[in-house]
């Protein structure tokens, strides 16, 4: 594109090239271009893991090094012979060197992207290709440092050389032991899954602008700067993958870009004169093209490797791409290389890159190395041996049903388990892929990460099958089209026999699904190259923890469809060995015909018989087995038996293949997709939440197959095959690789500088005399003010806009201005067109972003109230202001400056929805009644309407944006610009401080008549208000609303908040959920989701319960608002809000949102009504709370006296009339209580209403213990442990009581009160309810 522009094609026309790339703009582009690339190079090196050199093995030095050197000595001697003995014109024997470094480097950002490009950067060549680039890069900086410091010490004095080694020692020193260990600090700071804070990622953009400063004053190039400070951050998640997602997309869209229209623009094919120059570069490339060849190419030989692979890898290494051509633009913009020289090697360049991609893409395959030398299924595999298992995990949801099917396998002491956990993760924010081993710490993290909670889990199936399961655990970090890569060589190596991968589609709440194509086709990738056999497990998400059936005996169904061929014959073979597995019941359904049921050889069927007969055999006279002959004629027979399984069977297993015939093609006709037939049908049908299915698929490539229905003898036949050896490593070979070869690093050789950059003032530069330096300071100097000014004016609760504007205030006529020769070195004449391009730039950016942001249907939505205030809010001041201006006018005329003062008046009557929205948000007042009355709604009080006539005066950036574009149009003086920006400053400064002293939202939320669940009991219809964040929230809440006993008699009304962080909108929302179309599940939102299970729950009470769905987007910071305005809306009796904090499978806590605690507390303290903290551990115990069998769920009120705890114990009782719920209720109290307490308790008034209560005989029962202190009482709370479900207690209790003596002084969570602080550690597994009864309100009088 670049050359297209340039003076090769399109600007050979000189009236193009003016008007499109003016000469006066070259500067700007140019600046904007080294900017780019020096963001460009930050990033790479952020996604460089800097220590892999340390641990890359001697296969990956060699390579690297032969690959430098070899090519540089071949074509060095050339060139010298050259310079000797031919005639070479100057400029091109001045250029020969060049070329040669240049044709020598092996870029490791170049590298990764080619290979990213080609699907090939986790395969074998690709990790070898970018560890050996890597040491490459190091060999090519060691010897450019070399020859720089000769130059300098022949050329300068003693004192320079000293000075500039030195400060470019100490540059490097302070990055490595102050910026690295800075940046480690911010990523303890950040827990793993959430986001960087806002506040890390600003501070390492200003180190990043700073070190490149220091290093044009030091003489070092900040692009080589960029590119450290990026090593100094760690790679991947959370702050390296941070800076990578806000930074990589702008960068590579728009600044690269602008580089190569920068090389392309001084490229001329024309000036290409003289052949022979033109051939003897050639010969120069050539020459080393073909060293680089022969160094990567002689170890790999060496090696034993496949010489097609070795030559592939000698072709990766000759590529060329965005770093070599931004050295050849800094040669060309300092006038070191002629344009017919420069041409040459750019047209070079792009045409040797297009020739090896495609050659590449043809010689290696790295699915070829996949095909296995032997038969590995568990069919060909001898009961006892070992059985090797590769179970592939995404995420903590597929570790239950894994392990489920782990248990069912049946490991013993004689045939145990192998058993390979491979977590894969998505390649982000790093270079290179990475498949190493899993190396547990010494001392467990308080936070650990997503992959040490998945292989804690498994760690623990280990220990609890102790000698009959051996495990080994492994991370795969690579992009998702090649992720399969790792599944097939980790399982080659490992001499895998069954792969588990888990299914592409989710089931969540309400039977939806959720879908990743990104899954789907990893698993196609790998059904296709696998070198075993495959199984892919779909899992519904409402398994039960059978693998700890190994200690309480619980059973586990499993189902077996064969309908016959090879697949079936693999599901048939597990199933065959989990037939001494104690706590297993297999089924086996053989479909069966008067027609043929599938096709196949007479062989096939041979197999199937014997198969058949083998499985009947060893299943004689055991009574967990069962076979049912299932007679089918047609594929409606088939539906008819899977619809009669429904929720019967905990497991399903069936082949995936299936030989045509006229049943098959009939089935076809419903479904057909990557799981085969019968297999998609099993997934699409509603056969049970609790079921889960395993498509089978048996390994059907390896070496010297015809036949895929070859022999169960094969394996005898070729066991003994020696090739084995020589293809299959041992466990110490991958290991090794693992540690060496998996990872790639990145290189500092990019040498682009500016076409006025600065040498350094060793050399006698001044870094602030050249433009690309001034920008770095200016945008440094910039960053710095404008926050240290926010950072000041925050205690003034004023909007960072206006801190932006004063901080631009105190640069110009207050401080800078002052000093005229410090403005003209920091902000000289000729920078600012630069500045200037890249701040209208911003806008354009800024002004894009805005209006993605704003929903224009909001028009349409506008009530009345809201359309009156904003047309007569913007007519009256239209109107006022023209009658001032024409009383001033008459007692002063205006003159010239009438018409811009008009303009003025139109302008300040503008209020800007964006500028609004913004406002509101940063006074954390979007989402209440005065902010959304701002936006389009409605309000009524005195105050109330004063403080939104205030917002509605705020101005902020489209305003400074319009008032700028009259001043550059000379509509308005630089006066009237002067004094517009200083009444905007001081107007919505003013507004600011105001309103935030006279307006309070949740002062609305204040009531007169206490709405709590023990002073409504009269009124039998509760009212709950339930909160939502995810949909993992949803059942827990589900059990404790139907534990409320909904009946006709005690009818319940809930209404149902889905909260949502505002995320990419300038409005918050706040919206009744309608009813969607269910017949297309996968199209539904979360919301949608979420509602479709409250319809069923309420489906499930029909005419109990009374239900109101909606969804609230709010930031975190006032979404309390939407909770209490909506109980107050409601007039509930109680909002039930999920805790904060989450419970794991393997015992493990931490917490999902620390914006959710906050919330939790605003609304505790604000809430119209009572409160519940709802901590949910059902996912950690494995079941569900409320038994919806027979069986009883025992509940336990905790008491110790106090408003909340008599509320608590109120919907305890209301709790203790559901049929299946049995509530005991702990009265704790000292033995003087009564002494010092003189009041009466309310609590003796609930024991005689409940006890003397005949509709709770046997179903409540009282327990009183008397404790000293609270040592006491921790002690009765332990004894609960193992005996309840669910635990409820009321927040606070009676003042300074005893019981809770040495509670209250250590509480981690006070926002749950002492007791509730101490349930909610890891020493409990039951869920706890912790209740605070609505406060009452001293500025009013409370009714009851």
């Amino acid at each position: 594109g670049g050359v297209t522009l340039g003076p090769s094609i399109l600007g050979h026309n000189s009236a193009f090239a003016d008007r499109i790339f003016p000469s006066k703009g070259r500067n700007v582009l140019d600046t904007l271009a080294f900017f780019g690339f020096m963001l460009f190079i930050f990033i790479l090196g952020v996604k460089i893991d800097p220590t892999i050199i340390f641990r890359s093995g001697r296969r990956t030095f060699t390579i690297g090094i032969l690959g430098f050197f070899v090519p540089y000595t071949l074509a060095g001697m050339v060139v010298f012979l050259l310079n000797r003995f031919a005639s070479l014109d100057d400029d091109v024997s001045n250029v020969l060197p060049t070329v040669v470094e240049i044709q020598c480097i092996t870029c490791f950002p170049v590298i990764s992207c080619f290979l990213a490009e080609l699907q090939i950067l986790n395969s074998e060549i690709g990790r070898l290709a970018s560890s050996s680039s890597l040491v490459c890069d190091i060999c090519f900086c060691i010897v450019a440092s070399i020859k720089f410091a000769t130059k300098l010490s022949f050329t300068k004095s003693i004192g320079v050389t000293i000075g500039s080694v030195s400060s470019t020692t100490l540059l490097v020193l302070f990055i490595v032991f102050v910026v690295h260990p800075a940046a480690l600090w911010a990523i303890q700071q950040t827990p793993e899954g959430k986001p960087v804070q806002e506040i890390y990622i600003c501070g390492v953009l200003v180190t990043l602008m700073f070190f490149g400063f220091m290093g044009e004053v030091i003489g070092l190039n900040a692009i080589v700067v960029s590119f450290m400070v990026g090593l100094a951050i760690p790679d991947g998640p959370p702050l390296g993958a941070a800076l990578v997602d806000k930074l990589d997309c702008f960068v590579s869209v728009v600044f690269i870009p602008i580089l190569f229209v920068v090389v392309g623009l001084r490229t001329d094919v024309y000036a290409i004169q003289k052949m022979k120059n033109w051939g003897i570069i050639q010969l120069i490339i050539c020459i080393a093209f073909c060293g680089k060849i022969i160094g990567s190419l002689l170890p790999l030989l060496f090696c034993r490797v496949p010489f097609r692979d070795a030559l592939s890898l000698g072709l990766i290494m000759n590529c060329k791409g965005t770093v070599e051509l931004a050295l050849l633009i800094d040669l060309k913009l300092k006038d070191a290389m002629s344009d017919e020289c420069f041409a040459i090697l750019v047209l070079t360049l792009v045409l040797v890159t297009g020739i090896v991609a495609p050659v590449v893409k043809a010689l290696y395959d790295p699915s070829r190395r996949f095909l296995a030398y032997r038969r590995r299924t568990i069919m060909h595999h001898n009961n006892d041996e070992e059985l090797r298992i590769l179970a592939c995990i995404h995420k903590q949801d597929n570790v239950l049903a894994t392990l489920n099917l782990l248990a069912a396998s049946n490991p013993t002491e004689s045939s145990h388990i192998d058993l390979v956990v491979l977590h894969l993760v998505k390649l982000v924010g790093q270079a290179s892929s990475l498949l190493v081993a899993h190396i547990p710490r010494e001392n467990p993290s308080q936070r650990p990460t997503q992959s040490e909670k998945i292989f804690s889990s498994f760690s623990k199936f280990e220990q609890a099958y102790r000698g009959k399961v051996t495990l080994h655990c492994y991370k795969g970090i690579s992009p998702y089209a090649t992720m399969h890569n790792d599944v097939c060589y980790l399982a080659l190596e490992k001499r895998t026999t069954f792969i588990i991968i888990p299914f592409h589609k989710q089931w969540i709440i309400g039977g939806m699904t959720e879908s990743s194509f990104a899954f789907k086709q990893l698993n196609k990738n790998v059904l296709e190259k696998a070198p075993c056999s495959v199984g892919v497990l779909i899992d519904r998400g409402s398994q039960k923890r059978f693998w700890c059936g190994y200690m309480n005996e619980s059973i586990y169904q499993v189902a077996v469809f064969f309908f016959g061929g090879a697949d079936d014959r693999e599901a048939l073979a597990y199933a065959k060995r989990m037939l001494d597995q104690p706590n297993v019941h297999i089924t086996l359904f053989h479909f069966s015909s008067s027609i043929e049921i599938v096709g196949g050889t007479d062989r096939s069927k041979m197999l199937d018989t014997q198969i058949l007969s083998e499985f009947r055999l060893s299943g004689f006279r055991n009574d967990r087995v069962s076979y049912k002959e299932e007679m089918v004629m047609k594929g409606r027979d088939v539906l008819s038996v899977i619809e009669y399984m429904e929720n019967f069977y905990d497991l399903v297993m069936v082949g995936r293949r299936h030989a045509d015939s006229k049943l098959m093609s009939e089935l076809r006709k419903w479904k057909h997709g990557e799981l085969g037939i019968v297999g998609e049908l099993l997934a699409s049908l509603n056969i049970g939440d609790k079921t889960s299915i395993l498509v089978v698929q048996q390994q059907f490539k390896f070496w010297g197959s015809r036949d895929p229905e070859d022999s169960t003898h094969l394996r005898r036949t070729f066991g003994t095959l020696t090739l084995i050896k020589s293809v299959e490593m041992d466990d110490e070979k991958l290991d090794d690789l693992s540690s060496t070869g998996m990872i790639g690093n990145e290189k500092l050789v990019c040498q682009y500088i500016e076409k006025h950059a600065t040498r350094g003032i060793w050399l006698g530069d001044n870094p602030l005399h050249h433009t690309t330096s001034v920008l770095i300071v200016q945008i440094t100097l910039i960053f710095i003010i404008s926050r240290t000014t926010h950072l000041l004016l925050r205690p003034c609760h004023q909007t960072l806009l206006i801190s932006q504007i004063v901080a631009g205030i105190v640069l110009g006529p207050l401080l800078l201005s002052r000093n005229k020769s410090g403005y003209e070195l920091l902000f000289p004449a000729a920078s600012k067109m630069t500045l200037t391009t890249f701040a209208e730039f911003g806008m354009i950016i800024h002004y894009f972003k805005m209006g993605v942001q704003v929903d224009p249907t909001l028009i349409f939505k506008i009530e009345k109230q809201a359309m009156i205030i904003g047309i007569v809010g913007h007519v009256t001041s239209i109107v006022l202001s023209s009658a001032v201006l024409n009383v001033v006018d008459i007692i002063n005329p205006l003159g010239s400056e009438e018409a811009s003062v008009h303009g003025l008046v139109v302008v300040g009557a503008l209020t800007a929805f964006p500028v609004i929205s913004s406002f509101l948000n940063e006074m954390n007042i979007l989402n209440s009644e005065v902010g959304r009355m701002a936006l389009s709604t409605s309000m009524i009080e005195f105050w109330d309407s004063f403080a939104l006539a205030l917002v509605m005066c705020c101005k902020g950036l489209i305003d400074l944006s319009v008032y700028n574009i009259l001043l550059n149009s000379k509509d308005i003086s630089e006066l009237s610009f002067t004094l517009m920006i200083y009444t905007m400053v001081i107007v919505t400064g003013f507004a600011t401080i105001v309103l935030y002293f006279i307006y309070d939202p949740s002062r609305r939320y204040k009531t007169y008549i206490r709405k709590s669940i023990k002073d409504s009991q009269k009124d039998l219809d509760l009212k709950v208000l339930v909160c939502v964040h995810k949909e993992e929230n949803v059942y827990p809440i589900i059990n404790l609303l139907q534990a409320s006993n909904p009946t006709k008699d005690t009818p319940l009304s809930v209404f149902v908040v889905h909260l949502m962080e505002l995320s990419g909108r300038a409005a918050s929302v706040l919206t009744v959920n309608k009813s969607t179309n269910k017949s297309c599940p996968n199209k539904q939102t979360s919301s949608q989701h979420i509602s479709n299970v409250f319809d069923q729950f309420q489906l499930h009470n029909k005419g109990c319960v009374t239900l109101q769905c909606c969804t609230a987007i709010a930031p975190y910071a006032s979404m309390h608002d939407d909770i209490c305005y909506m109980a107050m809306d409601t007039k509930s009796n109680i909002v039930i809000v999920p805790f904060h904090k989450e419970w794991f499978l393997n015992g493990t806590v931490e917490d999902s949102n620390a914006s959710i605690r906050t919330i939790n507390q605003k609304v505790l303290n604000k809430a119209p009504c009572s409160v519940g903290v709802l901590i949910d551990r059902s996912q950690m115990r494995g079941k569900l709370l409320v038994v919806c069998e027979k069986s009883f769920c025992e509940i336990a009120m905790i008491f110790l006296g106090g408003d909340d705890d008599q509320e608590a114990l109120a919907y305890s009782i209301r709790l203790a009339q559901h049929p299946n719920v049995r509530l005991t209720v702990f009265w704790i109290r000292v033995n003087y209580q009564r002494k010092h307490w003189n009041m009466k308790n309310p609590y003796v008034d609930l024991v005689e209403h409940t006890r003397y209560s005949n509709s709770h005989k046997g179903k409540v029962i009282f327990k009183e213990e008397v404790v000293e202190d609270g040592a006491g009482t921790t002690q009765v709370i332990r004894t609960m442990e193992g005996q309840f479900s669910l635990i409820i207690v009321g927040r606070h209790h009676i003042p300074d009581s005893p019981c809770t003596l040495g509670l209250t002084e250590w509480c981690e969570l006070p926002e749950l009160g002492p007791v509730g602080n101490l349930l909610a550690t890891s020493d409990f597994t039951f869920s706890v309810l912790v209740v605070q009864q609505q406060p009452c309100n001293y500025d009013f009088r409370c009714i009851r």
